[in-house]
């Protein structure tokens, strides 16, 4: 496999990360917008960090998220969830988990109790970034060696957990532009009044 074709932590985490922002109900209108704007560039081409030398630590993943106004309370939930499934003594079952539920939202949803129906479109278009990042992962793992997924499963485990301590920073209340702009008002009469 080339460089750029193997799965990383970092490849699995944003994988996750993906698919929540498709799949979690509980994300509201703006924070998944605002996950969205986020998870585009990372998810595009080298951003996913497949082809970098060392990966970014985990908490920095993390830390782009509460930055991009997604709600920090949200962001630690994430992190409780990956830091979950690989928790044990994690398999490469754990990876094909991650990997299939983001592949499955590119597939056409059957309507259950009418087979004879043409299923409904996927969530996410095949062919959109959310949708080619999806394959590519899909890819990388039926094209891994199983030694090299029972290694990335102990390297991921280890990734999440050296930031385990960190937390994403405190997030200023941004729920709306109105609130955004008084923050930054309030910022800037701070700032004079110093």
């Amino acid at each position: 496999l080339a460089m750029e074709d193997q799965l990383t932590s970092r490849t699995l985490a944003l994988a996750r990360l993906v698919y929540l922002c498709v799949s979690d109900a509980s994300l509201g209108r703006l924070a998944r917008h605002r996950l969205t704007a986020a998870l585009l560039p990372l998810a595009s081409g080298s951003a996913a960090g497949a082809d970098m030398a060392v990966e970014p630590p985990f908490g920095a993943l993390l830390q782009t998220l509460v930055s991009a106004g997604v709600p920090q309370s949200w962001v630690g939930e994430y992190a409780r969830q990956l830091r979950e499934l690989v928790a044990g003594d994690p398999s490469p079952d754990d990876i094909w988990s991650i990997v299939y539920d983001l592949y499955s939202l590119t597939l056409p949803e059957a309507e259950p109790g009418a087979p004879a129906a043409p299923p409904a479109p996927p969530r996410v278009a095949r062919s959109s970034a959310f949708g080619l990042f999806a394959r590519r992962a899909r890819v990388s793992f039926d094209l891994a060696p199983f030694e090299a997924l029972c290694s990335l499963t102990s390297r991921m485990k280890q990734w999440l957990a050296d930031e385990a301590t960190t937390q994403p920073p405190p997030a200023v209340p941004q729920h709306t532009e109105h609130g955004a702009a008084a923050a930054g008002r309030a910022a800037a009469a701070a700032a004079a009044a110093a």
